[in-house]
């Protein structure tokens, strides 16, 4: 029988290069977000019927520990009608989202939970093989690691030095990646939902690790997640072999560097230092110093937060029904950060 693994974190922290790199594994196959619309409807549904919001971006919004153990009562204890998947699966008809893309699936002799559409969709889309772990990678789905862990299945988030993020989202040399660009604090807030959920998860069914350690010391990280995982490890030099994908052919990787490449590569780390400008590195940093510290990532001395918070407006950034231009200039979130940070 197979044993189920999810990987999850913010979107341009590295999620995509996880999953391939575990798929390269003889016992590992990860299907690349097979299901994004329905973390998504899911997630707004729920946020709808608790605080009556109508919410676009509804996987990118934190909240209190209470949403999280609704939000798990919610998965566990919610049926799903055939007409919200049938909703969710029109949905995702050429959405640009859902990497791995298929027709609806097999649902006969389902119980319509969550946790038995998802297991159910997974099998039935993986390959046949060797595999000992099948599952997914969605981003920004950091909320449903607890129902996930608590149901036994394994889950990995990826963490990512937010400046790089918000490099690679807002100022790509390449491909661009998450839609237009987006205001600093919106971007810096999804950085912190990943932060505050990977830091509070405290279950043998959870790990995460930080891109730039697979990257730089990716032999020791790999060796830690087939140890987590209980399998053998990989070969000794897989990490300089080039990457297949999940169907056996040499991956392009989606990078927003201008350089695409196969294996894994160091060129995306730091390259904020060339891209953004100055002003928004040290908001960056204003706003999640503590946490920055905390993980190891490099920082100068404390900055004066509520100076630079107060001062700092994006810039080129167009007005949206979802997000407004002036987000990290608004004055009641402002007032939010202020406070958030004791300032």
């Amino acid at each position: 029988m197979n044993k189920y693994l999810f990987i999850t974190g913010m979107g341009r922290s590295g999620t995509t290069l996880l999953d391939k790199i575990l798929s390269n594994h003889p016992h590992i196959n990860i299907l690349s977000q097979p299901l994004p619309l329905l973390h998504t409807e899911l997630s707004k549904r729920f946020i709808k019927q608790k605080y009556d919001e109508d919410l676009y971006y509804a996987l990118n919004k934190d909240y209190d520990n209470n949403y999280k153990i609704d939000f798990n009562n919610f998965l566990k204890n919610n049926i799903i009608s055939n007409s919200f998947l049938d909703n969710v699966f029109l949905k995702m008809k050429g959405y640009s989202g859902q990497y791995t893309s298929f027709d609806k699936v097999n649902l006969i002799n389902t119980n319509n939970t969550f946790i038995d559409i998802y297991k159910k969709t997974i099998k039935q889309l993986t390959r046949n093989g060797d595999n000992i772990y099948i599952g997914s990678k969605e981003i920004f789905c950091e909320s449903f690691i607890p129902f996930f862990t608590d149901n036994n299945i394994k889950c990995i988030g990826i963490i990512r030095d937010p400046r790089d993020i918000i490099a690679s989202v807002n100022y790509p040399k390449k491909e661009k990646f998450l839609g237009a660009k987006k205001p600093t604090l919106f971007l810096v807030r999804s950085w912190l939902k990943s932060f505050n959920y990977f830091k509070s998860i405290y279950s043998e069914n959870f790990i995460f690790l930080k891109y730039e350690d697979l990257i730089k010391n990716t032999e020791k990280t790999l060796s830690e997640i087939t140890t987590y995982l209980n399998l053998t490890k990989f070969n000794t030099d897989f990490h300089k072999t080039n990457l297949k994908d999940q169907n056996g052919k040499e991956w392009s990787s989606n990078t927003s560097n201008e350089k695409s490449t196969s294996n894994i590569s160091s060129e995306s780390i730091g390259t904020y230092k060339m891209k953004l400008p100055k002003k928004e590195i040290e908001y960056i940093e204003a706003l999640c110093y503590d946490q920055l510290k905390e993980l190891g990532y490099q920082v100068g001395k404390k900055p004066d937060q509520k100076k630079i918070i107060l001062e700092f407006k994006d810039f080129g950034i167009k007005d949206s029904h979802e997000i407004k231009y002036n987000f990290s200039s608004d004055e009641k979130n402002i007032k939010e950060e202020l406070k958030r940070l004791k300032l």
